[in-house]
């Protein structure tokens, strides 16, 4: 990193720093023909931030973080089935509107499942 990317560097952890530069390479490797900086991908981080933090401050967006470090992986595969239960009904018995909001809800559960079943069956061989 130089320039402008030093300047981030400087204020991150080291573990932040190796981070950073794993986003910019798979940004660079899924689209080779961008021009992807350490301090690009910042100045994104921090716009979205901002536009999130108006977001919900305006009443226009829910953000929902939970830490899910130290939950047992059949915890979370049941939540999983729970979910994708309510998902169902809802895409049968409610709107498009709010289909449409279970839908993220379930995205964001999705994301994760690969870590869960990784680390309930351990790292898949091949």
């Amino acid at each position: 990193m130089a320039g402008k990317d030093n300047f981030f560097k400087a204020r991150m952890t080291d573990e932040q720093v190796r981070t950073l530069e794993d986003i910019v390479k798979e940004i660079q490797a899924d689209t080779p023909e961008a021009n992807v900086t350490a301090s690009s991908v910042a100045r994104y981080a921090l716009e979205k931030y901002i536009d999130d933090y108006q977001a919900e401050k305006s009443g226009k967006k829910i953000t929902i973080t939970i830490d899910i470090s130290n939950q047992n992986p059949d915890d979370l595969l049941r939540l999983y089935e729970i979910s994708s239960k309510f998902r169902d009904k809802v895409h049968t018995e409610e709107s498009e509107n709010v289909a449409y909001l279970a839908d993220v809800i379930m995205r964001g559960i999705v994301k994760i499942m690969p870590k869960v079943l990784e680390k309930k069956y351990g790292k898949k061989e091949g």
